[in-house]
C-alpha cells in the first residue's frame, strides 16, 4: 500500500513539472506557419490643396445702367428742331379748314393728302363728301381709308367756334382722333392750335380770341391725353395782346399769301422723329 502512494506521488510530481514547463513555453497557434504581412496599399497622389479664399472678398462693381430717355411730354408744344426739307411732307396729309387750304395754295408744300376745304368743322370732316375719287366723292375721314400716310396735320376748330362750347369741342375732337387712329394707326398726328383773329374780328362776337384761347387750352389737353404732337401755330401769329396783326390778314381771319410762309417755316422747324432716320428731333 505504501508503495502505491509513493508511485502516485511520483506521477503527480512529473505532471506538475510538465505543466510548469508548458506554462513557461506557451504552445504555438493552431498553424505554426508564419503569415506574411499585408502589402501596403498603393498610395494615390493627393491633389494639391487650393489656397483658401480670403476671409472677405472685394465687392463686385455693379454695371452702370444706361439711363432711360425721359418720356416725351405731349402737353408741351413740339420744341424747335433742325429745319426739314419740303420732302418731309411728301408722305403727309393735311386735314383742315379754309386756312389750311390757304397754306396748301400759297406755299410750296405738296403733301400726299390734301384733305381741306372751306368751312370744314369737326362734323363735316366725317360727313361732307368733297374729294373726287374714282367717279365719286369722299369725306375727309373716308379718304383716310383709301391711302396710308406717315404724318397727319390737323387744323380744325375755327368753324366750331360759333356753336360748340370748349367742352363739346374737346369731346367731338377726341372722337374724331379715335376714328383717325383706327384708320391710320402708324401715322404721327400733329395737332395744330387755332390761329388768332384780328381785334376787329374778335369784337364782332362770334370768332373771339377769348374763345380761341379756351379752345387752344382744350387742344393742349387733347394732345396730352391722346399723345399727339402739339404745334403752337397761335404763338407765331399772336401779338402782345393775343390778336392777329391786321397787316397779316385780308379779312381778320384768313392770312395774306406771304403770311402763310411763316406758318410753313414753323412746321419745317418743329418736327418729331424717334430713331426713324427722319430729319428733326424732339
Amino acid at each position: 500500500m505504501c508503495a502505491f502512494f509513493l508511485t502516485l506521488a511520483g506521477s503527480f510530481s512529473v505532471v506538475s513539472r510538465t505543466l510548469a514547463a508548458a506554462a513557461s513555453h506557451p504552445s504555438p497557434p493552431y498553424d505554426s506557419r508564419s503569415i506574411p504581412a499585408a502589402a501596403p496599399s498603393p498610395s494615390l497622389s493627393a491633389p494639391p490643396t487650393a489656397s483658401a479664399p480670403p476671409a472677405t472678398l472685394p465687392p463686385v462693381p455693379s454695371p452702370t445702367a444706361t439711363p432711360a430717355p425721359p418720356a416725351y411730354d405731349y402737353a408741351m408744344p413740339v420744341p424747335a428742331s433742325q429745319a426739314v426739307s419740303l420732302d418731309w411732307f411728301s408722305d403727309a396729309a393735311f386735314l383742315g379748314d379754309s386756312r389750311t387750304e390757304g397754306l396748301l395754295l400759297y406755299t410750296k408744300v405738296r403733301p400726299a393728302g390734301r384733305l381741306a376745304y372751306r368751312g370744314m368743322n369737326l362734323q363735316t370732316a366725317r360727313s361732307k363728301a368733297f374729294l373726287p375719287s374714282h367717279g365719286k366723292r369722299l369725306s375727309a375721314l373716308e379718304a383716310l381709308q383709301e391711302q396710308r400716310f406717315s404724318k397727319l396735320y390737323l387744323g380744325l376748330g375755327l368753324n366750331d367756334l360759333g356753336w360748340r362750347s370748349p367742352e363739346g369741342f374737346y369731346l367731338q375732337y377726341a372722337q374724331l382722333i379715335d376714328q383717325i387712329r383706327q384708320l391710320q394707326p402708324q401715322a404721327q398726328i400733329y395737332l395744330q392750335t387755332l390761329l388768332p383773329v384780328t381785334s376787329r374780328k374778335s369784337n364782332e362776337g362770334i370768332f373771339t380770341n377769348a374763345k380761341i384761347t379756351a379752345y387752344n387750352q382744350k387742344l393742349q389737353l387733347l394732345a396730352q391725353q391722346k399723345e399727339l404732337f402739339l404745334l403752337d401755330i397761335w404763338s407765331q401769329f399772336a401779338d402782345a395782346s393775343g390778336t392777329l396783326p391786321a397787316q397779316e390778314s385780308s379779312d381778320g381771319i384768313h392770312l395774306f399769301p406771304n403770311a402763310y410762309e411763316k406758318w410753313l417755316s414753323y412746321l419745317q422747324t418743329h418736327t418729331v422723329a424717334f430713331d426713324s432716320g427722319k430729319e428733326g428731333a424732339p
